[in-house]
């Protein structure tokens, strides 16, 4: 009988380790991604730069040596200033007209796994930890999505939610000469400039539970009537390594 009819023949082909996402760990040790105990997303840019290609095939790719990096790749700056700006919602409440009027209720929702991938992001490209690897390395062909992909499934899980430093400035807009419709007196600017001491609100009331990772809902009352009171906002996420 024909060895060929009983038993399939089979080739074992190299996979690079870049295509397995997972990271696993073994009895005695893996490896280990090192990240900071704490993070303060705060008003910083991170400045981080890779290979764009024409034909977006090797986007993301970073070089090795400093000569090729000065002439073939492009440089990005993530503003966190923006990231929260963008991933952050600001509602005015359900609530009556003399609510409305004179304490009035709003409601942040605030998308923390999102703005922490993108920090993450920007401190692994800044670090070129992942310098070197090809599109072709990586399963999907795209280096920044299997970037985001590593931290969703090795980095965020080892991350909690420590706290949100919140800041309230208020304008007294009932002296100023300068009309102002009743629609912006609700609203609210997102500003960096708040941020000071005195500005800051202590018994913030936060929804959701520290310990979540993806979003958290925040109750602000305004404590200034919205007749003659509006006012701009700004906040700080805490984040620690579990």
């Amino acid at each position: 009988m024909k060895g060929d009819l009983i038993l399939k023949r089979y080739e074992t082909e190299p996979v690079i380790g870049t295509k397995q996402l997972k990271d696993i760990t073994m009895f005695f040790g893996g490896k280990m991604f090192d990240i900071e105990d704490e993070i303060i997303v705060n008003d910083d840019s991170i400045e981080y730069s890779y290979f764009v290609d024409t034909n977006l095939k090797n986007t993301g790719y970073q070089f090795l040596f400093d000569a090729d990096i000065l002439l073939n790749e492009t440089v990005f700056s993530m503003n966190l200033f923006d990231i929260k700006n963008t991933y952050h919602t600001i509602s005015l409440l359900q609530q009556t007209k003399k609510d409305l009027q004179y304490n009035s209720k709003w409601q942040l929702e605030i998308n923390l796994k999102t703005i922490l991938e993108n920090y993450i992001f920007a401190k692994i490209r800044e670090s070129r930890a992942f310098k070197c690897i090809s599109y072709l390395d990586v399963a999907n062909k795209d280096i920044n999505s299997t970037l985001f992909e590593y931290i969703r499934r090795n980095l965020i899980g080892r991350y909690y939610f420590t706290g949100l430093d919140f800041y309230v400035q208020y304008f007294d807009i009932s002296e100023t000469d300068v009309f102002i419709p009743a629609i912006l007196k609700y609203e609210p600017i997102f500003d960096s400039s708040v941020e000071s001491d005195v500005n800051k609100i202590s018994n913030l009331n936060i929804i959701s539970s520290t310990k979540n990772i993806d979003k958290i809902i925040v109750n602000y009352n305004q404590i200034y009537p919205a007749t003659n009171y509006k006012f701009d906002y700004y906040f700080n996420i805490n984040f620690k390594k579990i």
